[in-house]
């Protein structure tokens, strides 16, 4: 799992360094593997279902930028957290929906 995050991160950094659509990308170059269910090999300590709102559509930002903020947040903290919703409630017309977040994504697990 993560060599394939750190490829989806890859892609995404070569996306922005070359000034490509980011906001709504639908490719699957940027679709991070998600954690296995609660049921899977994973111990339910670590993963949980947290990430089951990206299930049904890991497609786009969405599940990226969860991915960047849960691998962030083992180094620092929520600080890279507080900054993206904070520039997310600086500029409410970016339709978030669109990113692929679910419409209760500041409740989930994953970001409160």
């Amino acid at each position: 799992m993560l060599s394939n995050w750190l490829e989806t991160i890859r892609q995404v950094r070569n996306m922005v360094a070359h000034h490509d659509r980011f906001w709504n990308e639908t490719s699957t170059r940027i679709v991070p593997k998600l954690p296995k269910h609660r049921s899977g090999s994973h111990a339910n300590e670590w993963w949980g279902n947290d990430w089951d709102a990206f299930r049904t559509d890991s497609t786009g930002p969405a599940a990226f930028l969860t991915m960047e903020n849960y691998l962030l947040q083992q180094i620092d903290g929520s600080a890279w957290k507080n900054k993206f919703i904070s520039l997310m409630d600086r500029y409410p017309e970016i339709p978030a929906t669109e990113m692929g977040f679910p419409e209760d994504w500041r409740s989930l697990a994953l970001w409160s």
